[in-house]
């Protein structure tokens, strides 16, 4: 399963980009860090950001969409144990 790191610019828009990721990618297949502009997303669909754009957007994106998509391949630092708990259990 692929994950994915999220980025978007902290503003009005990632309040409208979250409501799309629970569409896109409901339950336990996100998670959030920070606050809502960086979140983690596990697509067992895919191993391409650009089609986890396009499922969260569906076409319908606009020139005002500003994020960054790209595939977790390793990871290390300092997190909430929440956040290294999801992320041991989708890059199995």
């Amino acid at each position: 399963m692929a994950v994915f790191c999220l980025t978007a610019p902290s503003s009005h828009q990632s309040f409208q980009l979250e409501s799309k990721l629970d569409a896109a990618y409901p339950g336990d297949k996100k998670i959030k860090l920070y606050d809502a502009s960086v979140w983690l997303v596990s697509d067992s669909d895919t191993n391409l950001p650009q089609e986890v754009f396009n499922k969260i957007f569906q076409g319908k994106e606009s020139n005002n969409t500003s994020i960054l998509i790209t595939p977790v391949n390793a990871y290390w630092g300092m997190q909430n144990p929440q956040v290294w708990d999801w992320l041991e259990s989708k890059v199995r």
